[in-house]
């Protein structure tokens, strides 16, 4: 575990937000300004990085969301021309913080292996990050184990995956915001990591919220297998979402279920994944129970910025729930995760 993470402040975007008990957050995977292609690893130059980076803006300024999870951004990597996207866009977005958890940092990344070196992934350094209206005082991360199905040489330049945590001050208040993403491809290291996740979230002492791309569709999901995007993937076996349910604290909340469970498991309008077709959900936020969520739903104009979906939550946190700044501030400080 890693604390004490740097966090970034982007002043000629103007001053932090003035809080008054509600709070808009949207988690959004952004394919490192991929958009959507049917080789994620193919070069890119500043050009095309650019023209998706101002779609991804464009979306995040739509939004107005006062906190942005943001994962897959890339953070002066070759593949899409040496941009620090979450720089980019915490300026053109008007978000004067931010703070970024480095989970893929390679000097030389030989992907595809077949490939020439001129068409090799090369530098790398991704990860996650937080953008916010709001300042944030504490930063940390949690890594998780790598597939042990992996070869071991393969493992030495596969991404990891991890979940970051920012503390927010909101007026006299602060607030736990925990941005994850989780293992793609193999469902033991998936779940293993949401059992990591949901006993990271349980340590804070202080209200949530997570979020974040968790590579899995809820247990009640009517389709885990037979899509059209990936067809040899089956999520029949997968407990993910089960277990992170079961692991994180009592009568936390979970934004879109109730939308699901009142039309119907399969509704539509809670699928993130893929953007140009949607067939399932793949991002999440959660919430602990002193927060409540007033709406929530997924963002469909975004459709080709990225291969997934944001998901928006518009919440409301009462200001009597939070001890004040100074007592907050003392609690932190003992405890040794955040």
């Amino acid at each position: 575990m890693s604390r004490h993470l740097p966090i970034h402040q982007v002043p000629q975007v103007g001053a932090a937000a003035s809080f008054n008990g509600d709070l808009r957050v949207m988690t959004y995977n952004i394919a490192h300004a991929n958009g959507i292609k049917d080789k994620p690893w193919q070069m890119r130059d500043a050009t095309y990085a650019q023209q998706k980076l101002r779609q991804l803006a464009h979306v995040l300024q739509e939004a107005q969301a006062d906190v942005v999870l943001l994962q897959e951004v890339d953070l002066y990597s070759a593949r899409t021309g040496y941009i620090n996207q979450a720089h980019w866009l915490a300026q053109q977005a008007r978000y004067p913080y931010y703070a970024c958890s480095i989970l893929w940092e390679k000097n030389y990344l030989p992907y595809p292996l077949l490939a020439t070196p001129a068409h090799h992934l090369g530098r790398m350094r991704s990860g996650n990050c937080v953008l916010s209206r709001y300042p944030i005082k504490r930063h940390s991360r949690v890594v998780f184990d790598k597939p042990r199905s992996n070869p071991f040489w393969y493992n030495l330049g596969y991404i990891d995956r991890g979940a970051q945590t920012v503390v927010l001050q909101l007026g006299g208040q602060r607030l736990a915001v925990v941005n994850a993403h989780l293992e793609a491809f193999d469902q033991t290291a998936r779940q293993l990591q949401a059992n990591k996740l949901a006993t990271w979230v349980t340590s804070l002492p202080m209200p949530w919220v997570l979020g974040g791309d968790l590579n899995a569709p809820a247990p009640e999901a009517a389709q885990k297998s037979g899509f059209v995007d990936a067809p040899d993937i089956n999520y029949s076996t997968d407990r993910t979402i089960e277990l992170l349910r079961l692991g994180l604290p009592a009568q936390h909340q979970e934004a879109l279920r109730q939308l699901k469970s009142a039309q119907s498991p399969h509704v539509s309008n809670a699928f993130t994944f893929p953007s140009n077709q949607p067939n399932r959900q793949m991002d999440y936020l959660f919430t602990s129970r002193h927060l409540h969520i007033v709406d929530a739903r997924v963002v469909r104009k975004s459709k080709t910025a990225s291969d997934h979906l944001p998901l928006f939550a518009q919440l409301s946190l009462p200001t009597s729930l939070i001890s004040s700044a100074k007592s907050l501030h003392t609690c932190v400080r003992k405890n040794s995760e955040i």
